[in-house]
């Protein structure tokens, strides 16, 4: 055996040598904290410091010795090991605070009077700053030390090798102490002027740190020093000398250094020197080691591999032999043994067959008696199958029928050799059973029958299921032949299979000429599509059956409505084996719901003519409170003017409430030509690119009046990035000023109409908010309808037709906008949205009016502005005397040279004798209307044909404005009007013609 693996030592007797080394350590170290605290008590210097010119160990390091040794001793036993690592960590875990306390005094540099609780030490002792202190670097040896055994009664890997890098850390802290006193330097064993290291305080501190390490050998760095292997031999080796060598080799430099044989160079050099010849004979000694092990191996080596060579040369011929032998044995052994297990297996099958089949087997012989008998016998009988064995059924007390029966099929089975089949019925324990019995004869090897095998299977059940469904059957006929409804059970290949003779009643035809038809002749071909649809929707298995109401054509041509409920019935498979439908003859019940249905469309009519007619009424009510009211108050004021009684104030008031309620004739007027329009279809929009903001400026300014009589406040929130979209201004200005009198009707006093304007990316929001009444849910679906109000009672607080919304609405579609109302309830306001898309023509300037003539003189632009129409001659053709007498005394207190007439024959005396500045006409006159009068002027000579004409007339639609514009007229005003806005039509008019006729004078 090599050198190297004789000086190896297993691993389990390294592990039991290394396992000594923790109690040694424990003990060891305990009783040198013992005798310290020994010498504390006494006084005893040697104890205390081992030298008097050497450093005391202190009486804390003492006692923290005392308990480390102590928790390694509890560390490394396996008895009550869960409380033996409690008490170790509780140990550890005080040293730690008492280490860790002391090192924060000097860091601190506090003192919290720990160091002389139980001994003092005095002032001036050797290597102590601090008295009964210990060192700081014994501090931190007591902070590793307690935190590795901490680590240790973890018992996992990892915690297991930190703990032994800090007893590392631990031991080359304290080999500096040992080697300060070897070499006799004071500044190894001490840090600074702090209290320093004692001699035994090292000591105790290495063999701890040992004693830790060896705990567990096999885990972390002590696994390859306690190896068995090479590289645990070199490791032993190697680490022994590279720590005691170096250190032996310094302690005797310092000898000579000390007595000055020397100076520190050579010293240094020397150290240097013996550290290369030392390491380099150790390097030589472990390669010559490894050399010579390498050689030893590779010698085994090649002797192991002769030897195997060997022996698998004479294992291979032996094999050889052995595998024939064993082949041929093995394929015997294993027929035989397959042939024993197909025995066995069978032998086992047949016997639970027998044993658990619930028919009954009975073996006979020759003599008719029982030679085997299964289990099924007594399960059946309730006599056990030991006591029919050896016994014919006589023996056994079988009825004589019954013995009879089977005697007669026995021996016609011995006698004949063939198999026989009876059926019979014989007592058992529930009762009479019928049982069918199938006897097989049984041969010997010479053809014999020797014994006759009796099967036996109770039928009983099956018997009266087969009894319940014939009789099922019989009832399902019953109810198929029934007078109620149609059947017919259908094929999908062979059509009508069966029906009954409701059905050949419904149809006309008898039950075969149904059978030898198919459905699809007789179905009406309106309803065959859906038919089919359902019927292959069946097929596919996507429906389980379906119903309808379905046409059949009789046989005598009468078209018949039926009702028509099927069900498929499905094969194992899925697929449809037959179809099973009822059909009812439902055509006097269609009758009855067609007449009911032309009853219930008779009064819907009904009810909606008579809705029409009260909604009729109501208008025509609401229609003529609206008329008579205004006019009530207008001939009412008028009769009290005339006795010429009234004060200034009162006929001021007078004449303000008569305009007011002419101006609400005339809206109502406006409202209701609107309306005419809208359901004739003849509004049309005249649309060019309108400021909105404008528009609704406009629209406010002409409610502000009727809002400051209620003290409603009105405010506007407009969108500046709001300028111009395609769209009729006056429309919209309807629409706006529609939707505010409505909120300002609705709103009480004191309350708040907010009009809001906002651009969204493709549209325009107009949003009017009040605060008023509100709308309630049920009426809010029908606010836009026309002639609907929430309150149509004699009894309601607000006036009007209930047309302005109506109105509003179809003004905003046509415009291609949507509106919207929204209320929270009654009490809760109430508000409108208006949408209008954003659409621009490119070719028009942005502006709602056409731009002014820039060319004009400022005589005309003052004309368009203030009419100045003093001695202007003007004829007026009006054949109302009241509306003539209105008009000619507006016209001349504006300074207008009036010539009134009645008729266009007058009108056509006076245009012979003079020629008017202008001419103001009404439409419908008697003899001659205004146009006829209109053609018949443009047909004058050339200084009449062309004097400007104002057609002034009731008829106020778009028609009648075209009509009048076609005829000749200059300009088409409806009544009635504002004398400003007449003014100003005359003089526009004849500024016009002053600037196109030159003999025409101002």
């Amino acid at each position: 055996m090599p050198e190297a693996s004789r000086t190896q030592l297993s691993d389990s007797q390294c592990h039991r040598q290394l396992s000594l080394i923790p109690r040694f350590a424990s003990a060891f170290v305990f009783g040198i904290g013992v005798l310290v605290l020994v010498g504390w008590v006494g006084d005893i210097g040697l104890l205390k410091s081992i030298r008097p010119e050497f450093v005391s160990m202190k009486a804390n390091s003492a006692i923290a010795f005392i308990g480390l040794s102590i928790a390694l001793w509890y560390t490394q036993s396996r008895r009550g090991r869960s409380r033996s690592s409690g008490i170790a960590q509780g140990i550890a875990i005080a040293v730690l605070a008492l280490a860790t306390l002391t090192l924060l005094q000097y860091i601190l540099g506090i003192d919290l009077r720990i160091d002389r609780l139980l001994f003092s030490e005095p002032l001036g002792t050797i290597g102590t700053a601090y008295p009964g202190r210990m060192a700081p670097n014994a501090a931190v040896n007591f902070i590793l030390l307690a935190s590795a055994l901490l680590f240790l009664n973890q018992h996992n890997r990892q915690s297991i090798r930190f703990s032994q890098y800090l007893a590392l850390m631990v031991a080359l802290i304290s080999w500096q102490p040992l080697l300060g006193y070897a070499y006799q330097f004071r500044t190894l064993y001490g840090i600074a002027y702090h209290t320093h290291m004692a001699l035994h305080t090292a000591i105790a501190f290495v063999v701890l740190a040992v004693g830790v390490l060896s705990i567990h050998p096999h885990v972390g760095i002590m696994a390859i020093m306690a190896s068995r292997s090479l590289g645990g031999f070199i490791a032993r080796r190697l680490l022994i000398a590279a720590v005691i060598i170096p250190s032996v080799a310094g302690y005797l430099i310092a000898i000579g250094f000390r007595a000055q044989l020397y100076r520190t160079s050579f010293a240094l050099a020397l150290l240097v020197i013996v550290n290369i010849v030392f390491f380099s004979v150790l390097i030589w000694l472990n390669a010559r080691t490894l050399d010579r092990a390498d050689r030893d191996r590779a010698d085994a080596l090649l002797a192991l591999q002769e030897l195997t060579a060997e022996l698998e040369l004479r294992v291979e011929k032996r094999t050889d032999e052995l595998v024939k032998a064993n082949q041929a044995l093995k394929q015997q052994i294993a027929e035989r043994r397959q042939a024993e297990e197909a025995l066995y297996n069978r032998q086992q099958e047949l016997k639970a067959l027998l044993e658990n089949t619930p028919d009954v087997i009975i073996r006979c012989d020759r003599d008719l008696r029982y030679v085997y008998v299964n289990p099924a016998v007594e399960r059946s009988t309730g006599v056990p199958a030991a006591a029919l064995l050896g016994k014919t059924s006589e023996e056994l007390g079988a009825s004589e029928e019954l013995c009879q029966l089977w005697n007669t099929t026995l021996r016609r089975v011995f006698d004949t050799a063939s198999e026989q089949t009876v059926e019979f019925q014989s007592p058992s324990v529930t009762g009479t059973r019928t049982y069918l019995s199938r006897v097989v004869p049984e041969f010997d090897r010479e053809g014999v029958v020797q014994t006759a095998l009796i099967v036996s299977r109770d039928i009983s059940d099956r018997k009266a299921t087969e009894e319940a469904l014939r009789q099922r059957e019989l009832t399902l006929r019953q109810y198929f032949e029934l007078p109620l409804i149609g059947i017919a059970i259908t094929s999908p290949e062979r059509g009508w299979i069966d029906v009954n003779q409701k059905l050949c009643d419904i149809l006309g035809y008898s039950r075969q000429e149904l059978q030898e038809m198919s459905w699809l002749e007789l179905t009406h071909p309106e309803d065959l599509a859906l038919d089919i649809t359902f019927f292959h929707q069946a097929l596919l298995g996507q429906r389980d059956g379906y119903s309808l109401d379905k046409r059949y054509i009789r046989k005598d041509g009468q078209i018949i409505y039926t009702n028509l409920s099927t069900r498929c019935i499905r094969r194992a498979d899925g697929t449809v084996d037959y179809f099973v439908t009822l059909i009812q003859d439902i055509t006097e019940r269609k009758q009855a719901e067609e007449e009911r249905a032309q009853l219930i469309r008779e009064q819907a009519a009904r009810a909606e003519a008579e809705a029409a007619n009260r909604m009729k009424d109501e208008f025509l009510a609401t229609l003529s409170h609206e008329l008579r009211t205004p006019i009530n108050c207008i001939l009412g004021w008028a009769q009290l003017l005339r006795t010429r009684q009234l004060n200034d104030s009162t006929r001021d008031r007078a004449l303000e409430t008569i305009e007011r309620n002419a101006r609400l004739q005339t809206q109502l007027v406006e409202d209701l030509l609107d309306v005419s329009k809208i359901v004739q279809g003849k509004i049309t929009l005249k649309c060019r690119n309108a400021n909105i903001a404008l528009v609704i400026r406009r629209a406010v300014d002409t409610i502000g009046t009727l809002a400051a009589a209620k003290n409603i406040q009105v405010e506007m929130e407009l969108d500046p990035a709001v300028k111009f979209t395609w769209a009729d201004p006056d429309r919209l200005q309807q629409v706006v000023w529609n939707l505010l009198s409505n909120a300002i009707k609705f709103t009480p006093a004191q309350g708040r109409v907010t009009v809001r304007l906002q651009q969204g990316s493709q549209e325009i929001a107009i949003q009017i908010c009040d605060t008023g009444k509100g709308i309630s849910p049920e009426f809010l679906p029908h606010v836009f309808d026309r002639f609907r109000q929430a309150d149509n009672s004699i009894t309601r607080s607000h006036g009007g037709l209930g047309l302005g919304l109506a109105i509003v609405r179809h003004l905003v579609e046509l415009h291609g906008g949507t509106i919207a109302a929204e209320s929270a309830g009654e009490g809760k306001g109430t508000t409108f949205t208006v949408k209008l898309p954003v659409v621009q023509n490119p070719h028009l300037k942005n502006s709602d009016r056409p731009e002014p003539n820039r060319s004009a003189s400022p005589v005309q632009r003052r004309l368009a502005n203030l009419p100045y129409l003093k001695n202007l001659r003007v004829l007026l053709v009006e054949d109302d005397c009241d509306t003539c007498e209105l008009i000619e005394m507006v016209l001349k207190q504006a300074g207008v040279q009036v010539t009134p007439v009645h008729s266009v024959k007058a009108a056509l005396s006076v245009l012979e004798r003079m020629r008017p500045d202008a001419i103001i006409s009404d439409i419908r006159m008697c003899e001659v209307n205004g146009y006829d009068f209109m053609r018949l002027l443009r047909s004058l000579p050339s200084d009449r044909s062309d004097i400007p004409a104002i057609a002034l007339t009731a008829y106020a639609s778009d028609r009648d404005r075209e009509q009048a514009l076609n005829a000749g007229f200059c300009q088409h005003l409806s009544k009635p009007i504002e004398p400003e806005k007449l003014l100003n039509a005359i003089a526009n008019l004849v500024q016009q013609t002053a600037l196109t006729v030159p003999y025409f004078k101002l």
